[in-house]
């Protein structure tokens, strides 16, 4: 997997690891004998350290004293120094080694570089996460402004609304009431025809409904402030059914339309419920 260049001297050495630098080829490992011409192996690897600084190095040391042994390893990164006679099995076993730590540290270091760069942007969107907080947090705040006035202001609409429903409906139901009225003194009347009595109690029926409805519509303020309350009583539900009927067969007759009422033989006749709201629901969606 490796090219393996030879080198008999420093001179030699140096200009192979500049040639290859040149070319942008990886040097993992060099393997210097501490006997060469002209410079010994130990200021060779100190010199080839400060060019190639990732580069491992091992001094195969023969005669070299211990003070070149320590100086390599203190100034050139010496990874290990191997004396003679060499063991072919154990130089095998080093330089596979030193091959496995290098690319070991060469993938650990551009880990390293990776995660410093994700820290980088991560550092950079939580900045940028801390402004956007800080700006929705001023966008929340207006908002919740906002919502207050709107509240103050629907709360101001509401009271003016139930003021003014409470007024209508006193000025509906006089009119109203006196309308009734007449149609009690028609209907008691003897002289009136069968045909204008039943307009007549359509219309009284009509009138009852009306004024229920008025009533109804004070009830607003009270569904606004959550009090309505289930009116319950026991009533004849036949006679609202028919109530209804005669409320809405005018209308039918002038759309030309057959208004038929079918009431099933297990609808009981007498139940307990509101009647006011039964009434306006049933009229709602007929």
């Amino acid at each position: 997997q490796y090219d393996i260049q030879l080198a008999e001297s420093a001179e030699e050495a140096l200009e192979i690891f500049a040639e290859l630098q040149r070319d942008q080829i990886e040097i993992p490992l060099v393997i210097c004998d501490q006997n060469m011409p002209k410079m010994r192996g130990d200021e060779l690897l100190i010199e080839l350290h400060a060019r190639y600084p990732k580069t491992l190095k091992i001094l195969l040391t023969g005669q070299a004293g211990m003070d070149a042994v320590v100086n390599a390893v203190n100034y050139a990164n010496l990874y290990r120094y191997i004396a003679k006679p060499w063991d072919e099995i154990d130089l095998g076993l080093t330089v596979k080694e030193a091959l496995c730590r290098y690319f070991q540290d060469k993938q650990l270091t551009e880990q390293n570089e990776t995660l410093r760069t994700v820290n980088q942007e991560l550092e950079q969107l939580n900045t940028s996460l801390e402004q956007r907080v800080a700006e929705r947090t001023a966008e929340l705040m207006e908002a919740n402004e906002h919502l207050q006035q709107a509240k103050e202001a629907a709360e101001a609409a509401s009271r003016a609304k139930s003021a003014f429903l409470a007024n209508m409906s006193h000025e509906l139901r006089t009119p109203l009431n006196a309308i009734l009225g007449f149609t009690q003194i028609m209907s008691r009347d003897r002289s009136v025809g069968l045909e204008y009595r039943e307009y007549i109690d359509i219309i009284n029926h009509s009138g009852q409904h009306l004024l229920k409805l008025i009533n109804d519509v004070l009830e607003i303020s009270k569904i606004e402030a959550g009090r309505i309350k289930l009116n319950e009583s026991s009533f004849d539900l036949y006679r609202l059914l028919d109530d209804l009927e005669e409320m809405l067969r005018l209308k039918a007759k002038e759309k030309n339309l057959a208004l038929i009422f079918d009431r099933a033989t297990q609808v009981p006749q007498y139940i307990r419920a509101d009647e006011g709201k039964l009434r306006q629901v049933l009229l709602n969606l007929l």
